[in-house]
């Protein structure tokens, strides 16, 4: 008996020392504070205006002044909004340049908070809505990745782009300085990338985009160059031969629309992707800006963009609606001559231009298609190899 009354003593005993024991081990845990998280203050550069939405179109909730402080707390998923708070108080969507540049800022790091680009309740004119209805960046069909598919077996370049258009497209300030080394990604980290793996085809000299193009001439033999193409051979396929690209970036509209109608820019823009297609190249549509106060062909130029949309939807091609972009910049980022983007010149710089000229932010916008593109497409077909 004495037995057992030691051994129930001795289990009582260390019944008693685990439980002292477990509250050593988790007494501390529980009042531990949480590590608190690195806030990102931001200044104002310039006088910003805050809206309820990542685009001008949504209603405006304050004006912030030069000097004020705010916490960035996310962005837009293309980046070029950010959403900010000042003093617990207020919180809205401002446009990244107009704050300080901090080159510490990752947009990697940075939460993305959903923002449709538009309130189209607050949108005026039938055709001006409807494009605002269409998403800014592209999705990818399973249609696109036969397409790639199909290019590889021609031979095509995974890594190699095309230009196709006029002198936007043309110019040499136009994606080209990449190739050269000139240019700086800013915040933008998460697109390099992508600006690796195309490097060298920035700077490609393209044999379908000249100045003063439209989209007949891109199927004129007289307007390809003797020096690399064929005899009766268009701009268009004398690029895809000579090139080989695995996706070409085709803007059209603002010479189009001086000497096409609708019905004729249709039938040009099906025969572009259909050819496209046929080579085994992705065929990146983009809309095109309009300064609706200056361009006497505003409403003929925003119809085209319609069809570029209803086409892309239509072969279920990829389609970047660049001018919903635009409409957030001054003058809809179209120059006074109401032909080209308007830019700062040489050089490719996102560290805050993005925000203001209608260059700038097309270099963004077409980087962010092509890494969906070499992701969603490119990549997936060599992780499947």
């Amino acid at each position: 008996m004495r037995f057992d009354v030691r051994l129930i003593f001795l289990m009582m005993l260390m019944f008693l020392m685990s439980m002292d024991v477990g509250a050593q081990h988790v007494a501390p845990l529980r009042a531990q504070p949480t590590a608190p998280i690195a806030e990102r203050i931001l200044t104002v550069e310039r006088t910003v205006a805050i809206y309820a939405g990542a685009g001008r179109t949504h209603a405006q909730l304050n004006t912030l002044n030069a000097g004020t402080q705010v916490a960035l707390l996310g962005r837009n998923n293309i980046g070029n909004w950010w959403y900010v708070q000042l003093d617990e108080t207020i919180e809205g969507w401002a446009l990244a340049g107009y704050f300080a540049d901090d080159e510490t800022i990752r947009l990697s790091e940075i939460p993305i908070m959903e923002s449709y680009h538009a309130d189209v309740s607050r949108v005026m004119g039938e055709l001006t809505t409807q494009l605002h209805q269409i998403p800014i960046l592209p999705t990818i069909s399973d249609v696109m990745r036969d397409v790639f598919i199909l290019g590889q077996s021609l031979g095509n370049n995974a890594d190699v782009l095309s230009k196709v258009g006029d002198s936007n497209s043309a110019q040499s300030i136009y994606l080209t300085p990449i190739s050269e080394g000139n240019y700086d990604l800013g915040a933008y980290d998460f697109l390099a990338d992508t600006v690796d793996y195309f490097y060298d085809s920035f700077g490609i000299q393209p044999q379908s985009a000249k100045v003063g193009m439209n989209m007949f001439s891109l199927f004129e033999p007289i307007w390809s160059d003797p020096d690399f193409c064929e005899v009766d051979e268009t701009p268009l396929l004398c690029e895809y031969r000579v090139n080989k690209p695995s996706v070409a970036v085709v803007m059209f509209g603002a010479n189009d629309v001086k000497v096409l109608n609708r019905a004729e820019y249709e039938t040009q823009m099906r025969l572009l992707i259909e050819q496209s297609l046929q080579n085994g190249v992705i065929p990146l549509l983009l809309t095109f800006g309009s300064d609706p106060d200056l361009n006497p062909n505003h409403a003929q130029l925003l119809r085209f963009n319609l069809i570029t949309a209803q086409l892309a939807d239509e072969y279920d091609v990829p389609l970047l609606n660049l001018w919903a972009a635009l409409t957030d910049l001054p003058r809809n980022g179209v120059g006074e001559d109401l032909l080209h983007l308007t830019s700062t010149g040489a050089g490719m710089n996102l560290t805050g231009n993005e925000s203001f000229y209608g260059l700038s932010l097309h270099h963004l916008l077409v980087l962010h298609a092509l890494d969906i593109i070499r992701r969603e497409v490119i990549l997936a077909d060599e992780t499947v190899d």
